[in-house]
């Protein structure tokens, strides 16, 4: 799936979100992700991340992101959420050539649904994200892999006040699209994030699906 088809569809859940009367939110936020990341371990790996070294406190990024919710009659929750972050990772690479390390961007799009009781939301869902421009780090940044993507789940617990959203997230990857990575280098990625929102409540899309009769003329 690329990039397009998300955009594609959120914007047929937007449409269809309306056309059910479910009341938008969308808004932006800010936080930060800390990840976990394991090679794939055995004598033949070609890069080492000790585990000492990278637990979750040792790759806390800062994170910027979107997010749309519906919400429907009886308390029932929809969710698009996307965020970007940098991630560094300290590693190191079997054989002659040290490297310190490599870099990606990293992107995370999950689509969620859930239940909202009073101010507080508990939603879980799928995950589409994308590790790109991953470089290692000597020193100059030099191409590793190509770009991949990841395939995985979420959980996430918020709580609303006002047009405020303070989130907790867990994210659990499942599967590389790349089975290279996830057989020599490392494994799917795990990560928690926090962050604070700010949403904006949408007006209705009215839309009349009755044809209007035309006007008899007067005589």
């Amino acid at each position: 799936m690329k990039s397009k088809n998300i955009f594609y569809l959120f914007l047929i859940q937007f449409l269809f979100a309306h056309s059910l009367l479910a009341q938008l939110f969308i808004g932006g936020s800010l936080g930060v992700n800390a990840l976990k990341i394991v090679d794939v371990g055995g004598e033949t790996r070609e890069i080492i991340i000790f585990e000492n070294e990278n637990t979750y406190l040792h790759n806390v990024s800062p994170t910027i992101g979107i997010n749309s919710k519906y919400i429907f009659k009886k308390n029932l929750v929809c969710n698009f959420i996307a965020s970007y972050t940098k991630k560094n990772i300290k590693a190191y690479e079997m054989g002659f050539i040290p490297i310190k390390g490599f870099i990606f961007d990293y992107l995370q799009f999950a689509l969620a649904a859930g239940y909202k009781i009073q101010n507080f939301e508990f939603i879980g869902g799928f995950e589409f994200n994308r590790l790109m421009n991953i470089d290692k780090v000597h020193y100059y940044e030099y191409k590793f892999i190509d770009d991949i993507s990841e395939y995985g789940a979420i959980v996430r617990l918020s709580y609303n006040y006002k047009k405020f959203n303070l989130g907790f997230s867990y994210h659990q990857g499942m599967r590389f699209s790349n089975k290279y990575v996830q057989k020599e280098l490392f494994r799917p990625l795990n990560s928690m994030g926090i962050d604070l929102g700010y949403s904006f409540k949408m007006p209705d899309l009215k839309i009349n699906f009755k044809k209007k009769s035309p006007d008899c003329p007067s005589f």
